[in-house]
């Protein structure tokens, strides 16, 4: 039964710097320090307490305590009558690709006994999580994809590109569930928005130069938040906001999303309408802009939004429309790519396009292996990355805006538990 397919997505908030304490001797027994010099707090402690020893030699250590509030949510794929409810969470100081590994297996083995069977697991482009993701993944997308699909229609992916891995419950193994690596498409075009932006990398497609200095400088040509414009409604969204990024700017997603976006495109056309020249010189750059905003709009899997139809369904086939669009996005990262010669500063981070990759063989790898030709089953796409619980920690910092550990627990109980972990509750 689909309806008991599920996405387990997981990912962490850090939570704020204190002091632990016996609730039985009254004693200092951990500290999680946020100062910025994190050695002064702990060296001042024992100081003071080398001072009460009457062994002046002795080497107190206070352990630390965990500041890191993870959580693991499941999802089911189906649009109508949605489960969501959370699996497991953790306090921890650290986090490695090993032990999310470990634990993620676990997991779906819990889920398997309560008959919800994972077939897709989500985080964002941590380091940990993408060391867990190469842990787990054992099968190529070579091996999925192939049933639906022609070599034609495959033809300039990267086939053998590992994205899933045999499901740990011997039951389903022995049936052949296939669980997916999901991608987090938030994530993934901030970090093409950042690739634009960054002084280390000169990206070159198809000959031409991209930046985001050269999005900015049409934007100043174009006047639309000159004050010489008096009370002249603007035609484009931009602001400096956009383009003249400090750290907190970098990880505003809406920002991201409107740069690439048809807002772009148009304004970039406008600005070259009368010299054909100049237009065939930005093309390469609106090609790919154009290929990112279909991206996004598929993933969200929203047709309708902001008064604009976005040409977007559901998908309900294993060779849906959607997916051959998203084979298109990543076919042009492919062609940049070869033409780069490899991850270098001409091309994306080899790890933005390792995201990219687990998220078209991801929705790709369900479709082809649970959908039905006749579209008796749906699936939502957009509930393929790890946004769950990013709403499920801004509704914690809603009840406590900078929780320390005991209190992230605390929130996260009465939101899976006394208000429930139905859609209202993200």
């Amino acid at each position: 039964d689909f309806r008991r397919h599920t996405v387990l997505a997981y990912d962490a908030m850090h939570t704020k710097g204190r002091f632990g304490v016996s609730r039985n001797t009254n004693e200092l027994v951990g500290i999680a320090d946020d100062a910025l010099d994190n050695d002064i707090l702990i060296r001042e402690l024992k100081d003071l307490d080398k001072n009460a020893d009457d062994n002046e030699d002795a080497d107190v250590k206070l352990p630390e305590m965990a500041q890191h509030f993870l959580v693991f949510i499941a999802t089911t794929w189906v649009p109508e009558g949605k489960i969501q409810f959370l699996v497991a969470r953790w306090g921890l100081k650290s986090i490695t690709g090993a032990w999310l590994a470990r634990n993620i297996e676990m997991s779906i083995m819990s889920l398997a006994q309560y008959g919800f069977i994972v077939d897709t697991v989500a985080g964002d482009g941590a380091s940990e999580n993408r060391s867990s993701n190469k842990t787990l993944a054992s099968i190529s997308a070579r091996d999925i994809s192939l049933g639906p699909f022609t070599e034609e229609e495959l033809a300039g992916l990267p086939l053998d590109f590992k994205i899933g891995f045999l499901h740990p419950h011997p039951f389903y193994a022995r049936k052949g569930v296939t669980v997916l690596i999901g991608g987090e498409m938030p994530h993934w075009a901030k970090k093409v928005r950042n690739a634009f932006d960054n002084e280390s990398r000169f990206l070159v497609f198809r000959g031409m130069d991209i930046s985001l200095d050269m999005i900015f400088q049409i934007w100043q040509s174009m006047k639309d938040a000159s004050l010489e414009n008096g009370s002249e409604v603007r035609k484009y969204q931009f602001t400096y906001d956009h383009f003249k990024q400090n750290s907190y700017l970098k990880m505003r997603v809406f920002l991201a999303l409107q740069v690439m976006s048809q807002t772009c495109i148009r304004m970039i056309k406008e600005y070259c309408a009368d010299n054909t020249e100049l237009l065939e010189s930005y093309q390469p750059m609106i090609d790919l802009i154009n290929q990112i905003d279909r991206l996004v709009d598929i993933m969200n899997g929203t047709s309708y939004s902001k008064g604009k139809d976005r040409n977007v369904e559901h998908i309900n086939e294993p060779r849906h429309r959607h997916i051959f669009e998203l084979f298109d996005v990543l076919r042009i990262f492919e062609e940049w790519k070869e033409e780069c010669g490899g991850f270098n500063d001409k091309f994306v981070t080899a790890q933005t396009y390792e995201d990219l990759v687990w998220m078209v063989f991801g929705i790709a790898g369900v479709a082809s292996l649970y959908l039905k030709d006749d579209k008796s089953l749906v699936m939502h796409q957009g509930r393929s990355g790890s946004d769950v619980c990013e709403h499920f920690f801004s509704q914690i910092r809603y009840i406590c805006s900078n929780p320390i550990m005991q209190q992230a627990r605390e929130g996260a109980s009465a939101l899976s538990g006394a208000i429930g972990m139905d859609g209202a509750s993200f």
